[in-house]
């Protein structure tokens, strides 16, 4: 290298190109379409809450049932200032049954219906 060259900036990215803000919104909206395609996607594969027979679930399922996202759930578990609190299990959270149907106002149904007998 000569003394008259300069070294090229080490750049770690490139540079991004301008957007307009219809391509920004056409950006935002598509991301949104994903997420609510998988909410739809993971709920399709999870019982009913009033059916559910485990007595905990993990974030994930917990934040599909109650529309939230995870992280939101992990910082009402930081925080201790959410509607509900986790259970914790080496380092995991775990989130209660019974204490989600309560904040959503479900009942437990079970699988077949009591039959009572007249005295």
């Amino acid at each position: 290298m000569t003394t008259t060259q300069q070294p090229r900036p080490r750049t770690r990215f490139r540079p991004l190109p301008d957007k307009s803000a219809e391509q920004v919104e056409a950006e935002r909206v598509a991301r949104r379409t994903r997420e609510r395609q998988r909410v739809e996607h993971a709920l399709s594969a999870l019982p009913p809450l009033e059916y559910e027979r485990r007595t905990v679930v993990s974030t994930a399922e917990a934040a599909i049932y109650l529309n939230r996202k995870t992280q939101t759930l992990r910082l009402w578990a930081c925080t201790e200032e959410g509607p509900i609190r986790p259970v914790r299990v080496n380092g995991r959270l775990l989130w209660r049954v019974a204490d989600l149907r309560q904040l959503l106002g479900i009942e437990r149904k079970t699988d077949t219906p009591r039959v009572t007998e007249a005295a």
